[in-house]
């Protein structure tokens, strides 16, 4: 945790940036096959379970605004909201799942809208039992926004970057993180280690 808040800071430095808010990780209610996540009135309900098509559907307020192609049927999902009230400003992240974590689908949330920005290729890499595993990132994502860049980082001290792909590695947290900015996502890694 200290090398990602002297990153923050050292980040905060160079860049000469003052203005940053946290987002805060939205509680959900689960009812039957359904999640709903409940900010500034709006309720956002994503439909979890996967119809003949793999298709998961998400909506705003009744509306559909997002339906989701299931990469295999068999896949389940696992679902986190993490919003900023400061900025009105959010990203709703599907965790994939089939034996083992395959990583996060992201979604930015702008008003009424969620648009589908990437992929994110990691999966926490502990001990569960007597065992690593690659598990469920989403309990172990960190959320800032820094002016007009939001970092995503991992508290978490093992990822696996491309859990099951042959390229697969397990790595050091503190080696990665996401920004988006300008409505990119990106992954910034750092190899030298």
């Amino acid at each position: 945790m200290k090398s990602v808040t002297l990153f923050i800071v050292s980040f905060l430095l160079i860049s000469g940036v003052s203005s940053q808010s946290q987002y805060s990780n939205i509680q959900k209610n689960v009812s039957n096959d359904t999640v709903i996540f409940s900010i500034n009135k709006k309720n956002i309900s994503i439909i979890s379970r996967i119809d003949a098509g793999g298709l998961l559907v998400a909506s705003i307020n009744g509306d559909n605004t997002l339906k989701y192609k299931a990469d295999d049927y068999g896949m389940s999902f696992g679902y986190a909201l993490f919003y900023n009230d400061d900025i009105d400003d959010g990203f709703l992240f599907i965790h994939k799942q089939l034996e083992y974590s395959r990583g996060c689908e992201i979604f930015h949330l702008s008003g009424n809208r969620l648009r589908h920005i990437g992929y994110l290729p990691v999966a926490a890499y502990i001990k569960e039992g007597k065992s690593m595993n690659y598990s469920n990132i989403l309990s172990y994502l960190s959320i800032i926004n820094i002016s007009n860049r939001t970092l995503i980082n991992f508290e978490t001290p093992l990822l696996v970057i491309n859990p099951s792909h042959k390229d697969e590695k397990i790595i050091n947290s503190k080696d990665l993180f996401f920004t988006y900015t300008d409505g990119k996502l990106q992954m910034q890694y750092n190899q030298s280690h």
